[in-house]
């Protein structure tokens, strides 16, 4: 009913800005005549209307509605009771963080060395050596994990190269299939 009482409202509304007859402001207190507490009921959304204003639940929203009221604070009202403290400049004056810290620390300091001990031990096993001990001439010393070719592989390979690129340059191809077929017989590559 309270939504249909807000739809119809709205509409009035709409009528009287368009130049219609203004209905908004018509009307008594509804049933029972009560126009404080309509009006009372009107600013918290719902409009009870007959006996549904004589409910027990509906008479103490009333009643305590006007007691309920609290002010809000403006942000300068909030603003006022920060202080340094809101933002932790004060906290190690006590002592009490600083030694929460000293704490904190010495135990993560405790897991971080476990943690490197494990590392080096393992690297250790595995037959990595110990960094610490090697000459200083060998720190800046290059490992290669894949096998490099040697210089005279690389040379033979560019040859190679350069030959395949001036056969298909002067070269016919059927030149080039009896060269293959050759090969095949010969085994190579």
């Amino acid at each position: 009913m309270s939504r249909l009482y807000c739809n119809n409202r709205g509409d009035d509304t709409r009528v009287w800005r368009w130049g219609g007859r203004n209905a908004v402001g018509w009307g008594g207190g509804g049933v029972g005549g009560d126009e404080k507490a309509n009006d009372e009921m009107h600013k918290k959304g719902y409009k009870y209307f007959g006996a549904a204003k004589q409910l027990p639940g509906v008479k103490q929203l009333f009643e305590t509605g006007k007691n309920n009221r609290t002010t809000r604070k403006t942000k300068h009202q909030i603003n006022k009771t920060i202080d340094a403290d809101y933002y932790g400049f004060r906290d190690e004056e006590d002592g009490v963080l600083l030694r929460e810290e000293a704490v904190a620390t010495k135990r993560m300091r405790g897991a971080k060395c476990e943690a490197f001990d494990l590392r080096k031990k393992i690297k250790a096993d595995m037959g990595g050596g110990d960094e610490d001990d090697a000459d200083p001439s060998s720190i800046n010393r290059f490992v290669a994990h894949v096998p490099l070719p040697e210089k005279t592989q690389i040379e033979a390979l560019v040859l190679e190269k350069k030959k395949k690129d001036l056969l298909a340059k002067y070269s016919s191809e059927t030149l080039i299939q009896q060269q293959g077929a050759a090969r095949e017989m010969l085994n190579k590559r």
